[in-house]
């Protein structure tokens, strides 16, 4: 089903299938990976370089997505992203539909354009469905899964399933009411924002300062405060702490990294200054939060 890289950090999932290794896209049931997979290899929290989509289908599920619980019952869909944190949770009277794919099967245009059909970038993490929306929504599944068996030898499969992935994701969009941003002007700010949000995924260990982001966008920080808080309703600054304290929380959580490590991988000159940073927006210390979420 995938493959794990264990290092001193949090294990990445990778894809890597056990059969079909050309095909970019694999579906199969929970019941059936518990069949295969040792219990052992289920539990423990994984960084994801892949797409996963689930969908609970029978019974109830506590999933852990980035530290934060996800409480499943038939008709949730779950999507968790590369870079996200995941755990499957120890409940095992649950079964359900999940889809791993690469995020290679998705045209660039996708992966740069948040607004691009079918496009997964603002796509809920979490959703309900329920009636016709979960009906169709399980059967285009195991349709696709029925066309990877049947079909995995041939030329045009990651093709044609990246047309059957474009359209699922469109039909829940459109159902469970994506907003759009309509107006030119808007889609411009808009598409300058998700700039600035992806400067921020690729260097918040290294730019801790609005500045920083301004300068390599050659815009002045007021322009990116103003739009931040037009979009997200906060400022430029508070989404660089809020993802510098995302990836502190997921080390935190998940791996045993003692604090003075952590706070060096996020970029910090002193473990000082990271507690000081952390405890100023969570409340508690790294290692208190760490000694209550685990408990907890």
């Amino acid at each position: 089903m995938h493959g794990v890289i264990q290092g001193s950090g949090i294990d990445i999932l990778t894809y890597a299938p056990e059969e079909m290794t050309d095909v970019d896209l694999e579906i199969f049931s929970m019941s059936s990976l518990r069949a295969r997979v040792p219990l052992r290899l289920l539990s423990g929290s994984r960084r994801y370089s892949l797409y996963m989509l689930l969908l609970v289908t029978h019974g109830k599920s506590l999933q852990l997505v980035d530290g934060n619980p996800v409480s499943c019952s038939a008709g949730t869909l779950i999507l968790i992203r590369p870079g996200q944190v995941h755990h499957l949770g120890g409940d095992s009277d649950w079964d359900g539909w999940i889809m791993l794919f690469r995020p290679e099967i998705l045209w660039p245009q996708s992966l740069m354009s948040r607004d691009a059909p079918g496009n997964l970038l603002n796509f809920p993490g979490c959703m309900t469905l329920s009636g016709d929306d979960l009906r169709s929504t399980e059967r285009i599944m195991i349709q696709m899964r029925a066309d990877i068996q049947k079909e995995h030898n041939h030329p045009q499969l990651n093709q044609l399933l990246f047309h059957q992935l474009t359209v699922f994701v469109m039909r829940l969009q459109i159902s469970h009411g994506q907003p759009d941003i309509q107006r030119h002007g808007e889609q411009r700010e808009h598409q300058f924002f998700l700039r600035f949000m992806d400067l921020v995924e690729e260097n918040f260990s290294r730019w801790h300062q609005v500045n920083h982001y301004a300068f390599a966008m050659s815009c002045s920080v007021r322009r990116l405060t103003r739009t931040s808080s037009t979009f997200v309703g906060c400022s430029a600054k508070a989404c660089i702490s809020d993802r510098i304290n995302l990836e502190a929380k997921r080390l935190l959580l998940h791996t045993p990294e003692p604090v003075h490590v952590i706070s060096n991988l996020l970029g910090f000159d002193e473990p000082t200054h990271f507690i000081k940073f952390f405890k100023n927006s969570t409340g508690l210390t790294p290692e208190s939060f760490r000694t209550s979420q685990r408990h907890n």
